[in-house]
């Protein structure tokens, strides 16, 4: 990031249902409009080592589970890393 290497400080992952017919992809810099529909939802990082963004609730069939009320609760989106890099 601070050597400036790309377009803006964002990445986007794009994981496909089918593997076969249509590739997975990870972005840094940008994001290809082609793949989603309708309107963004921009979440700031809270924790750079995981990439983790903040989670405010978890719902089952639409009635909270009170999990995230009186703790800070946190996500790491599964980009598939795990499977592209080593130790």
């Amino acid at each position: 990031m601070q050597e400036n290497l790309i377009e803006r400080n964002i990445f986007a992952f794009y994981m496909s249902m089918n593997p076969l017919d249509d590739d997975s992809e990870l972005i840094f810099g940008s994001y290809d409009e082609d793949r989603f529909i309708g309107n963004l939802n921009w979440h700031p990082v809270i924790n750079k080592l995981f990439w983790s963004l903040k989670l405010d609730d978890i719902k089952i069939r639409n009635v909270s589970t009170g999990i995230c009320e009186n703790v800070s609760c946190m996500v790491t989106p599964d980009s598939g890393t795990s499977l592209s890099t080593m130790p």
